[in-house]
């Protein structure tokens, strides 16, 4: 497995300040280099009934205002992960921010974009920037939020589907498991909707699942550091963050989209609302 190239969405919000922390740890273990790209959105289809002069004045102001404060703040934060050992370099680009920074990550080889989740604290919904990158993304999606960052990643959680299999997730989490020195943790949930079902049974119907999802994994690879859970919840997103919540989980790794055939610019239900709830960063990857 490589990150040789990370590509961090800046945007200048404290979930976007926390995703590069995120960078830094997975940089300093791959060796990697951080590219922070910085999208001034296409201001001036707005004042195209604008006379000549007066979009003169407001490019000067676009030019003075944002892109030379962002210059300055860039080549700070480049001279302080210097010091760190870390690469850094910098683009300020203009445009449609989504569309920019995936269309930049394809350009430069860059094999994880990480973002800030960009929601308001007080709605369940994703910044609308992250949640277009991840519909769209080629390239697996690390989103983080402000108030989830550790100083290392010891437990990783991987969803999974029995009925799907072993998805491409799994490895992924393995070889990032090796280089980051952490426990994986595999996860299967039983949905149970919201049916009062006897203790018995619902239990019975998790044991036979984790059967399964022992076979599965493979009982060769359990152990160390690779555990099994099968945990019955109302739906799947619910069973996974609450399992991440009691388990104190540093990061997830999971697919887009899990089921049937997939569909262009789509991401599941399930895994964006894992995004949406998830106490910790969260690497999406595309089937």
């Amino acid at each position: 497995m490589k990150i040789d190239k990370i590509l961090w969405g800046s945007d200048g919000s404290s979930d976007s300040e926390h995703a590069l922390k995120v960078a830094e740890i997975v940089a300093r273990k791959f060796k990697s280099k951080i590219t922070g790209v910085s999208v001034i959105p296409e201001y001036y289809s707005v004042v195209n009934v604008f006379p000549a002069a007066e979009k003169a004045k407001f490019k000067d102001w676009i030019d003075l205002n944002l892109i030379e404060k962002k210059k300055e703040s860039m080549d700070k934060l480049k001279r302080e992960l210097s010091k760190k050992g870390i690469e850094y370099e910098y683009e300020i680009l203009k445009g449609i921010p989504s569309k920019a920074l995936r269309t930049h990550a394809e350009k430069d080889g860059a094999d994880l974009i990480v973002l800030g989740r960009g929601r308001v604290p007080e709605q369940t919904i994703l910044g609308g920037t992250a949640l277009k990158v991840l519909r769209t993304s080629k390239i697996p999606v690390l989103t983080v939020r402000g108030d989830e960052v550790k100083t290392g990643i010891k437990r990783i959680l991987v969803p999974v589907e029995l009925s799907h299999g072993m998805s491409k997730s799994f490895d992924y989490a393995l070889d990032l498991a090796r280089e980051l020195g952490s426990e994986v943790h595999v996860l299967n949930v039983v949905e149970i909707g919201y049916h009062k079902f006897p203790i018995e049974l619902s239990e019975q119907m998790r044991g036979f699942a984790h059967r399964e999802l022992i076979d599965t994994v493979g009982k060769s690879r359990i152990g160390g550091t690779i555990d099994v859970h099968t945990v019955t919840a109302p739906n799947g997103w619910r069973g996974i963050v609450d399992f991440a919540v009691k388990n104190k989980t540093d990061m997830i790794v999971m697919m887009s989209y899990g089921g049937g055939k997939f569909k262009k610019e789509f991401i599941g239900s399930v895994s964006e609302k894992v995004i949406q709830e998830s106490p910790c960063p969260v690497i999406t990857l595309t089937p």
